[in-house]
């Protein structure tokens, strides 16, 4: 079942339910929370792609036009926690 929603930015987006029971969103949250920079990075790339994955370059450029061109990877890791926390409500 493909989900649907909204971030409170308004990036519209589209999720296959499954992948809130992938192994593979584990690893990447588990990453993305490692006390090593460099693992948190490879982390939330991971989730991005698996949560989005055609989708993360419209992320990416969403969060680039309100940044003055850029993409904070704080804004990146808020959107992409919102959309999994999202996905689950929306699953429920």
């Amino acid at each position: 079942m493909i989900i649907e929603g909204k971030t409170k930015s308004g990036f519209k987006f589209k999720i296959d339910e499954r992948i809130l029971n992938d192994w593979r969103l584990v690893d990447a949250i588990g990453l993305s929370e490692s006390d090593d920079a460099s693992e948190q990075i490879r982390g939330v790339r991971n989730l991005v792609q698996l949560v989005l994955g055609d989708q993360a370059d419209a992320l990416k450029k969403h969060i680039a036009d309100s940044n003055d061109g850029f993409v904070p990877m704080e804004k990146m890791t808020d959107i992409i926690t919102e959309i999994i926390t999202t996905t689950k409500e929306l699953k429920n």
